[in-house]
């Protein structure tokens, strides 16, 4: 199927200037998106390690004897209690968070000499002994 050029004309670049504003703007926009994702990750260490808590989650943890108010805190406590119960994936996250994950290994055994045999298979045809011997 072809392209109606008069069709397309609305998505071209007239000059370089106009695509070199296009290329700016996409570049801005890039840069905003980039921004706004690392601004999510601090805005989680924010909260994680500076936003106030709540009493009765301050409460909470000065009832099991932890001094540190911090949301980060009161998360571990809550993964330990999960653990406790018996949850596994609590249990492998927290295995994971404290650097103890198994590493997966992957072994190759054998080397690079590989011995390798070449033979013929049965045709029933009788090899040719010499040149002379094919006809062409």
């Amino acid at each position: 199927m072809a392209i109606d050029p008069e069709k397309s004309k609305g998505t071209q670049f007239r000059s370089g200037a106009e695509a070199a504003e296009k290329g700016r703007r996409g570049g801005k926009a890039s840069g905003e998106a980039r921004r706004k994702k690392k601004t999510f990750a601090e805005a989680l260490n924010y909260i994680l390690f500076h936003a106030e808590l709540s009493e009765p989650l301050k409460e909470r943890l000065k009832k099991e004897g932890i001094e540190e108010e911090t949301h980060q805190m009161v998360v571990a406590r809550s993964m330990v209690a999960e653990a406790e119960k018996g949850n596994v994936q609590a249990y492998v996250a927290i295995r994971d968070s404290v650097g103890e994950k198994p590493v997966d290994k992957t072994q190759l055994s054998g080397g690079l000499d590989a011995n390798i045999q070449i033979g013929f298979v049965e045709t029933g045809v009788d090899p040719v002994g010499s040149e002379e011997d094919i006809d062409v």
